[in-house]
């Protein structure tokens, strides 16, 4: 049976509003896929079987795993994108009921990545087997293959009961990666983790458990400084500045450069760009280590994202108060009057920045370009 052909006639069925059609279908596809992961999954079993005994293969076993995954894979890929649409299309009753077999397929393909973990751990212990260097060497690669699939599902099955403000349910399922054999394997999918939960107690309006959640992150994150930034800004958005800039003020020795600032734009870069500019602008009076570049990047998300220009220019003369000898507030100034057609002022700004930047091509060029369109006017 074509898995494709299957998936576009559902999509056929859900456009035309022939909502039940559509079920049918989807279900068809994802019965199909299961039975070719029961199907493999039984001749898994017999593999398992052989082990310590003569004819047991290695990459045979790994085969069997392989195939199995594979298809979990494109049945959790399907899932996910027949979601997606559904949601899309607000078709609430068909979205519940994909919302709970997506989660429970999700659960089930953790289950399967533990088993061949755990196997194979196993394996690597026992006496009665002897593995060549290019076997273990699959068994490593492997390990790193099913922690970033175990990572992604936990990530994807917290993200749908987002979706439904289950907030007890994205605890459970971030909880699982947090207990799991893998949390040490990599610390900075920790990091996305703890920042989606905060970001999520952020928007269900958990603003208690929130902050109680940031302190324990804190202290289990020791100097890095990246939340107890994420904490300055939840407080910005409160309209608790005092608190916010006291934060930063208080850590300036751990935020040592803009890095530090980086979860900011993970949570908002999508949802909303006008937080992180006006955070950038509100905070650099308090982070002088890092002013010129909260500066530099607030004034850009006004004048790019939000074509606020009268913001983004105030934002790049105070980068010029503070940084008078640097060009690129200059620059960054002349190309603002630039885009709002104000040439005479675009001169002026980048001759200055040509002038403490004499050796800039793109500056002579610009300052070149704008003389000849003065003269056509």
């Amino acid at each position: 049976i074509n898995i494709n052909a299957l998936k576009k006639l559902g999509s056929i069925y859900l456009e035309q509003g022939n909502i039940d059609d559509a079920a049918s279908v989807f279900d068809e596809l994802f019965e199909v896929l299961r039975i070719e992961i029961e199907i493999d999954t039984r001749i898994l079993e017999f593999e398992k079987k052989k082990h310590g005994k003569k004819d047991f293969r290695f990459p045979e076993l790994n085969r069997r795993f392989e195939m199995i995954l594979r298809n979990h894979r494109r049945l959790l890929l399907n899932h996910d994108e027949i979601y997606v649409k559904l949601r899309a299309l607000k078709e609430k009753e068909l979205q519940d009921k994909f919302y709970r077999s997506f989660t429970e397929e999700l659960s089930e393909f953790r289950k399967k990545l533990n088993d061949r973990l755990s196997l194979y751990d196993d394996l690597q212990k026992s006496s009665s087997v002897r593995f060549t260097r290019e076997e273990v060497a699959v068994m490593k690669n492997v390990r790193e293959i099913d922690l970033n699939d175990y990572f992604w599902s936990i990530y994807r099955e917290g993200k749908l009961h987002r979706d439904y403000n289950d907030i007890k349910s994205v605890e459970e399922v971030f909880g699982e990666w947090f207990n799991s054999s893998f949390t040490g394997s990599d610390p900075e999918k920790n990091i996305v983790l703890w920042n989606i939960l905060s970001d999520y107690y952020w928007e269900l309006g958990f603003r208690e458990k929130l902050h109680d959640f940031l302190e324990q992150v804190i202290d289990q994150t020791g100097a890095d400084p990246r939340f107890k930034v994420k904490k300055s800004v939840f407080y910005f958005l409160e309209k608790d500045y005092k608190q916010s800039s006291a934060i930063i003020v208080s850590h300036s020795k751990d935020i040592t450069d803009f890095s530090s600032y980086n979860l900011i734009s993970e949570s908002f870069s999508e949802k909303n760009q006008r937080i992180i500019a006006d955070y950038f602008l509100f905070i650099s009076d308090f982070d002088s280590k890092n002013r010129f570049d909260l500066l530099q990047q607030s004034g850009l998300i006004y004048a790019q994202s939000f074509k606020d220009y009268s913001s983004a220019k105030k934002v790049f003369n105070k980068l010029i108060e503070f940084y008078p000898d640097s060009y690129k507030g200059y620059f960054s100034l002349g190309s603002v009057y630039f885009i709002e057609g104000k040439y005479p002022e675009t001169l002026k700004n980048w001759e200055k920045a040509l002038e403490l930047a004499p050796e800039n091509k793109e500056l002579q060029n610009n300052v070149r370009l704008i003389k000849e369109r003065l003269k056509e006017k």
